[in-house]
């Protein structure tokens, strides 16, 4: 097919290199397009192929054979055809060919697939002896699989002998976990069972009614009582009583007392000064007697009584 080129067609007419027909123009001098054998014969040939290639046999009285090789192609989906395997086309159609050697690839793989699945079952894999592999691709073996056996046996050994079982129970407390026991669960005494009070005076009250005392005392300066001279030594004894913190329900059974320790310097003057108590038989009070060759010396004295 072509478009008409005689030397009288309107050049370029429907675009570049596009020639059309034109009817001429006696004021101008244009004449009419002409047409030629070629034009006449491209023409034919173009509508009879088409028809023809439909299976129509043309047919001089019949006017509508190219509107019916048309309807012919149209309801026959002519389409291209495409013996690629590897095609990516959305508008072709695959021919016999390519669907075959896709058959033939896929049967392939099936025969190689049964092979493998054959190999795996008749053990041709690796193996491994290892108890903390995380292997997908080995297979235990039979020294592995004891191992790991032993080992639970052991487990399950030990958990049946040597851990606390649910029927057991520690002061009717079940042991299905972890429990919380009390100074009572133990026979021990808590906190709560006793009476005290820290610090300095202070005390403390046990259960069994045994209490104990304490404290530390700052006593008036030696006075010039009761003196008495000794291998040319005058001593000076004085006498002082000391309320405990809380009295005794029903009496103080010992006490002890010492002196605070001063300087060096003081202790050199303070040597032959010495201290005794008495319980004087007072629930609430107690005695402490200073003897000292120091006259105007200040002391200090700790104590520690227990009572019931």
């Amino acid at each position: 097919m072509h478009r008409i080129d005689t030397s009288t067609a309107q050049r370029d007419k429907f675009g570049q290199g596009k020639n059309g027909f034109t009817r001429g123009n006696p004021q101008t001098g244009t004449p009419a397009t002409q047409l030629d054998y070629l034009y006449c014969d491209a023409i034919q040939e173009e509508i009879a192929n088409a028809i023809e290639s439909a299976g129509i046999k043309l047919d001089k009285s019949k006017h509508d054979q190219l509107a019916t090789a048309i309807k012919e192609f149209v309801s026959k989906g002519s389409v291209k055809l495409n013996s690629a395997t590897n095609s990516t086309s959305e508008t072709e159609a695959a021919t016999s060919l390519a669907v075959k050697y896709a058959y033939d690839l896929a049967g392939q793989a099936k025969w190689d697939a049964n092979i493998d699945a054959t190999t795996s079952k008749k053990g041709r894999v690796k193996l491994s002896s290892s108890t903390n592999s995380t292997s997908e691709t080995e297979a235990a073996t039979s020294l592995a699989v004891k191992y790991a056996y032993d080992l639970a046996g052991q487990a399950k050994w030990h958990a049946t002998n040597n851990a606390a079982q649910k029927t057991q129970k520690i002061n009717g407390k079940q042991l299905h976990g972890d429990i919380s026991l009390s100074a009572s669960d133990v026979g021990a005494l808590s906190k709560s069972d006793f009476n005290t009070k820290l610090g300095n005076p202070g005390f403390e009250i046990m259960p069994s009614g045994l209490i104990r005392q304490w404290g530390t005392v700052q006593l008036p300066a030696v006075g010039d009582y009761n003196s008495i001279v000794v291998s040319g030594t005058k001593y000076y004894t004085n006498y002082h009583q000391i309320l405990l913190p809380i009295a005794f329900p029903h009496n103080s059974d010992s006490v002890n007392v010492t002196m605070a320790c001063g300087t060096m310097n003081l202790q050199s003057v303070m040597f032959g000064t010495f201290a005794s108590a008495n319980l004087s038989g007072s629930p609430s009070r107690f005695t402490v007697a200073i003897t000292t060759p120091v006259l105007g010396a200040s002391l200090t004295v700790h104590y520690e009584i227990i009572g019931h």
